[in-house]
C-alpha cells in the first residue's frame, strides 16, 4: 500500500506532496506546521525551503521560503527532524540579517535569514523590528 501522502499549499498556493513515514514528514500539526527530516543543520527560525522529497534545507537568497524552522534551537545532526512553521500559517519569528523597523517589507537573504534591502524574492512585512543581525523578528508572510 506504500506510505501515506500529505498535501500541502505551501509558499503562496503551490500545492507540494509530503509523503509520511519514517524517512520525511509527519502528520501536520492544528497550528500551521509540520514536522520533517533536515537535510543539514539548520539555525532556529532560518527560512528553509522542502524538497520533493519531504526534506528541509536553508533557503538561500534566491528562494521564497516554504515556511520556518519552528524551533528553538538548531536543527543539529543528532536530531535530523525539526517542526517548519508553514507560509500558511501567516505569521512567523525570521532571523534578520541586520536592523529592519517594523513596517518593512522583508526579502530573502543569504543564510536563511531576511534583509529589508528591495530585492527578490519578497517574504512579507515586519511586525517587529531588529536592532542587529540575528535579531528574530516576526513576519507577516504573503
Amino acid at each position: 500500500s506504500g506510505p501515506a501522502k500529505h498535501t500541502t499549499r505551501a509558499c503562496g498556493g503551490t500545492p507540494r506532496t509530503l509523503w509520511k513515514d519514517s524517512t520525511t514528514s509527519t502528520a501536520p500539526h492544528s497550528n500551521g506546521s509540520i514536522t520533517l527530516k533536515f537535510a543539514a543543520d539548520t539555525a532556529a527560525f532560518a527560512r528553509v525551503v522542502v524538497d520533493s522529497n519531504g526534506v528541509a534545507a536553508s533557503a538561500d537568497a534566491a528562494t521564497k521560503c516554504d515556511g520556518v524552522n519552528w524551533m528553538d534551537d538548531r536543527v543539529v545532526a543528532t536530531r535530523k527532524t525539526g517542526t517548519v512553521r508553514l507560509r500558511s500559517a501567516g505569521t512567523a519569528i525570521m532571523l534578520a540579517s541586520k536592523a529592519i523597523d517594523v513596517g518593512d517589507t522583508v526579502y530573502a537573504a543569504a543564510g536563511g535569514t531576511v534583509t529589508d534591502a528591495n530585492g527578490t524574492p519578497e517574504e512579507g512585512v515586519a511586525l517587529t523590528a531588529a536592532t542587529a543581525a540575528g535579531d528574530q523578528i516576526e513576519v507577516l508572510l504573503r
